[in-house]
């Protein structure tokens, strides 16, 4: 007869456990975020395995749309790889968007944006911090842009 084995587990972005809910060397997992963490013998939770990335897919429309949102808490740099598809207009964006934060201010910079139709954005980007989160919002120049997002703290 088979076990199951569970260990605690949180499917909300940038939840990391507090030690007082953890045993030394109990495990706990956060989905969203794919990070794995645990008790040390010093009392302290810490992470011992992330993947640092997180990908994403989201429609889009003319409007502000929430694309990512990460947790300010030991991300102090961000970077999106960026796939945006406008599904009435049929244009394709590509692009990279860097950030860095303070934990009150975001600063961010897109680049190396490569379009199908140089006259069109496809979706432009935007971001800011809210409760202690990044995040990162599109506008598409349709009602219908599939946006891709990979996302990769450091």
């Amino acid at each position: 007869m088979a076990n199951t084995i569970r260990i605690k587990r949180s499917a909300v972005p940038g939840k990391v456990p507090l030690a007082v809910d953890l045993e030394v060397g109990e495990l706990a997992v956060n989905t969203a975020d794919a990070t794995l963490y645990t008790k040390h013998s010093d009392g302290n939770v810490i992470s011992i395995v992330s993947s640092g990335i997180y990908n994403t897919r989201v429609t889009a429309n003319t409007t502000a749309t929430l694309v990512d949102t990460v947790s300010t808490t030991g991300n102090i740099a961000v970077r999106w790889s960026i796939t945006a598809k406008d599904n009435i207009n049929n244009t394709v964006k590509s692009s990279a968007i860097n950030s860095v934060n303070d934990g009150t201010n975001i600063y961010l910079n897109e680049y190396g944006v490569l379009t199908s139709n140089s006259q069109v954005e496809v979706a432009t980007f935007t971001s800011n911090i809210s409760s202690g989160n990044i995040r990162l919002w599109a506008t598409g120049d349709s009602a219908n842009v599939t946006v891709i997002v990979q996302r990769i703290t450091q």
